[in-house]
């Protein structure tokens, strides 16, 4: 009896909800399979309309809000505010872009969104601040663009944004005003704690509280930002009269006088031609990279002339353990998209001349060689080619440089030594390849593990925690429509998917699933599935789904837009 009563109440609440069919879908999946009912489905409907670029705000005095454009109303498109579990929604328009305020600088505060009105998406424009209700909150900022960067870094106390005048303002969501923090700008750069602007041709910097901490140089024109620490500079800055290091505790240090093209190659590293019209390559490294004491703050290290800085240099540096390496390309021609491979090798405690700088022998290894990233390629273009190998001997010494695969193209973030592999037999034309990882040899080779074949270009979703990685491949007649894959590591890789369309897979961290969108026969030609990769089991959520995003707030689960028919709205299956 007991049991007759529970299911009578629970079909009476379906009733009540208008979703019976839904319901007992879900009820009848639960009893089959307990892992289907980890998700809603299709879930709870948050808004019915036509929406695109779905996003989350919110504040912990109003809740989660649902941001989005609306496109089925005669004011469309318009910016649409709808709380996530329960309240009036709003709408405002003209809204030509929307960002976050608030919620980037702290979720107590009471909600402010900035709106772009006028001009077009990523461009000038009048900027207005609205809350919650679609009520204006500060005054608009006009001729601006889009604030985006939160300052400072870590514990932001509002957001930047500049006009076409170079006025640098700081939207503060606390007293809702902004802050002109200068009236003239023509570069703006955020370090953590620091702001560091060029104005009037000087290099300015202020601290979190936007109080001036020094104004620098004459004529600048370009900055970075170096390893900062106690002794270490915080910015580098190149004007007329040179290259220049700055730190608090030691001010000004100059660097060199005849520079041009300065870059930090890695967080530590400072490089630039000096002189220029030798293109003779320079690197400023920690002393301890080079075995040295921590005492000895910097080393200067000369490389060869005609270096072609957008390409490499690449770095390996022993500190107090082994000898150091710089890979560098050479070429008459310094917009060259290849050249001579120089090996500089540098042993532990080098010498250096009676200015400090250790000047090492270079070794030229072959031509016709570029980097990608730190891989080393020849025939490169259209963004494949071949890729090849250093080998060295049990002393550290090159012996070989190996071919080791053809027409090899990367993956978007990807290099050779990384989980998610490359593509192999590239195909220009079809756009298709092997995914392959490569690996070391026990014989000092490098061995290429085949996954799979026909795999497209794509951004290939990782989850964060355990590494996995899901990706489309054995692609068939339509080029954005293959078989979806699970490659966990030291597993092969697993086909979780006959369809999936390229490109929309991401991994949801409650329930564990990799979710993605499928053809079907809607006319939108979409579905949205996930995949429980504990249960290996593949839930179909809804149809007509035109964009979605897995959520951990305000409630774990996936947001999906509807685009037409009854079902047409912003959902939400939440994970159970």
């Amino acid at each position: 009896m007991g049991l007759f009563v529970w299911g009578a109440a629970t079909a009476i609440a379906l009733i009540q909800a208008g979703c019976l069919e839904a319901g007992f879908r879900d009820l009848a999946d639960s009893v089959l399979d307990p892992d289907a009912a980890l998700l809603d489905r299709p879930g709870r409907r948050i808004a019915s309309g036509t929406y695109s670029r779905l996003t989350i705000d919110g504040s912990l005095s109003e809740g989660g809000r649902v941001l989005a454009y609306r496109h089925d109303t005669k004011k469309s498109p318009s910016l649409t505010i709808i709380p996530f579990l329960e309240g009036e929604s709003c709408e405002y328009s003209p809204a030509i872009s929307f960002e976050r305020v608030s919620s980037k600088v702290d979720i107590e505060l009471d909600a402010v969104v900035a709106v772009q009105t006028t001009g077009e998406v990523g461009g000038l424009g009048t900027i207005r601040f609205i809350d919650f209700h679609c009520e204006e909150v500060m005054s608009p900022l006009k001729d601006a663009y889009m604030p985006r960067i939160a300052f400072p870094s870590k514990s932001p106390r509002g957001v930047l944004a500049t006009t076409s005048e170079g006025e640098l303002y700081l939207i503060d969501p606390v007293e809702k005003e902004k802050i002109l923090v200068s009236p003239s700008v023509s570069q703006v750069m955020v370090n953590s704690s620091e702001l560091w602007t060029v104005e009037e041709g000087q290099l300015v910097g202020r601290n979190e509280e936007l109080e001036l901490l020094e104004k620098l140089g004459d004529n600048v024109s370009a900055f970075m930002f170096g390893p900062g620490g106690k002794e270490e500079d915080s910015v580098f800055f190149l004007d007329d009269a040179g290259l220049f290091g700055w730190s608090k505790r030691n001010g000004v240090r100059p660097i060199a006088e005849d520079v041009c093209a300065p870059l930090m190659i890695t967080p530590q590293v400072l490089a630039y031609f000096s002189p220029c019209e030798e293109r003779r390559l320079m690197l400023e490294v920690p002393a301890q990279a080079l075995g040295f004491p921590s005492d000895d703050e910097r080393v200067t290290i000369q490389g060869p002339s005609q270096t072609l800085t957008h390409l490499g240099p690449v770095t390996r540096f022993g500190f107090e353990g082994a000898s150091s390496r710089i890979l560098v390309l050479t070429s008459d021609d310094p917009g060259a998209d290849e050249g001579t491979l120089v090996s500089l090798e540098i042993p532990k405690l080098p010498e250096q001349n009676k200015k400090g700088v250790v000047i090492p022998e270079g070794v030229e290894l072959g031509e016709g060689f570029t980097f990608v990233g730190n891989d080393l390629f020849k025939r490169f273009s259209e963004g494949a080619g071949d890729l090849y190998a250093i080998h060295e001997n049990e002393d550290g010494e090159i012996v070989e440089i190996a071919l080791v695969a053809e027409h090899v193209a990367f993956l978007p973030g990807m290099s050779s030594g990384k989980q998610r592999g490359v593509l192999t037999d590239f195909d220009r034309e079809t756009g298709l390849g092997t995914l392959a990882r490569l690996s070391q040899s026990e014989s000092d080779g490098t061995d290429l593990e085949v996954f799979t074949s026909n795999v497209p270009r794509q951004s290939i979703a990782t989850d964060t925690e355990t590494s996995d990685v899901a990706f489309v491949g054995e692609i068939d007649r339509d080029p954005s429509v293959g078989k979806a894959f699970l490659l966990r590591s030291g597993r092969a890789p697993k086909k979780i998917a006959e369809k999936s369309y390229v490109d929309t897979l991401r991994f949801l961290e409650q329930p564990r699933a990799v979710v993605y969108l499928s053809p079907s026969s809607a006319p939108t030609g979409t579905e949205l599935h996930a995949y429980l990769i504990d249960a290996g089991l593949d839930l179909k959520i809804q149809d007509r789904v035109t964009e979605y995003r897995g959520l951990p707030w305000p409630a774990p689960g996936i947001l999906y837009a509807v685009s037409e028919g009854d079902s047409a709205g912003i959902w939400f299956s939440k994970a159970r």
